[in-house]
């Protein structure tokens, strides 16, 4: 999104100060500290925030300055936004994570032990795993019938059941109500 320009084709400061995070990472490899550091610092612009770091943490031997420990390779914007999106890439990398060690365990892809699950199971894991948010229908709740499935809920239900068929539990369904 283009920055909001004055009269003289300058860029307008934000009126409120935003929260930046600073991410920096140790320079000396023989210092016992913390590998990365992370700073929280209110700025009108990244580089007014980082500043704003440097100067309160700043300073020889400390963490910024001439012969600081750290340097700073990170500022993102904090805002409820972000962290909506850090928190969906975080889910999405244990997915796929999750999926990759899922399939490498499956060695022979016929047939699908207790069959009769496995869509429940499907649409368990992707509500409850691969998109959380979709919510279960609940008690007699009839707005959402149908079962759900993606990748990552079919590898993780064959696995499920694979491993409660190795351990011989006996998974039958329940008679009508």
């Amino acid at each position: 999104m283009p920055a909001a320009h004055g009269e003289d084709d300058r860029p307008l400061e934000s009126a409120e100060p935003t929260c930046y995070r600073i991410v920096a990472q140790c320079t000396d490899p023989d210092h016992p500290g913390a590998a990365v550091l992370t700073h929280h610092a209110y700025g009108r612009t990244v580089e007014e925030a980082v500043a704003q770091a440097r100067a309160e943490l700043e300073g020889p031997g400390t963490v910024y300055g001439d012969r600081g420990l750290y340097r700073v390779v990170a500022v993102s914007e904090e805002s409820p936004l972000t962290e909506e999106r850090e928190q969906e890439l975080a889910r999405r990398r244990v997915v796929d994570w999750v999926m990759g060690a899922a399939q490498a365990e499956l060695r022979e892809p016929t047939g699908v032990p207790h069959s009769e699950m496995y869509g429940l199971l499907c649409d368990f894991f992707t509500r409850a795993i691969v998109f959380p948010g979709w919510g279960f229908p609940f008690g007699t709740e009839k707005d959402d019938a149908s079962l759900h499935t993606s990748d990552p809920a079919r590898a993780l239900s064959r696995l499920l059941l694979e491993h409660l068929t190795h351990h011989q539990l006996e998974l039958r369904e329940r008679g009508t109500r």
